[in-house]
């Protein structure tokens, strides 16, 4: 067995336990809708995330005051695009301390 399917079986079981810092660290990137990030994150990490996930993580992340989101609109397409709080940046930091632990 190769080196790399044991690192992307723990890679699939870490975002999907922590899919909420996961996204969190992705909008620190750069601002991202919720379709956006579903293909992120199976672009990234081989990841599936499906719209009834997604979107209730989104809500429930804003509204815990860790993302915030802002309705936009590009040509015709209204979009709500989210951003990390400075909220978020701490339990993103946090979680990297805990890892960097173990």
């Amino acid at each position: 067995m190769s080196e790399i399917m044991p690192c992307q079986e723990i890679r699939t079981r870490l975002v999907r336990s922590f899919l909420d810092v996961t996204v969190m660290s992705m909008l620190s990137e750069e601002p991202l809708w919720g379709y956006r990030l579903m293909t992120l994150l199976n672009e990234r990490y081989g990841v599936r995330v499906r719209p009834p996930t997604i979107y209730p993580l989104l809500d429930t992340m804003e509204s815990e005051g860790y993302i915030v989101g802002e309705e936009t609109v590009s040509g015709k397409r209204k979009r709500k695009q989210y951003r990390v709080t400075n909220r978020g940046l701490a339990q993103i930091a946090c979680l990297k301390t805990v890892i960097s632990e173990i």
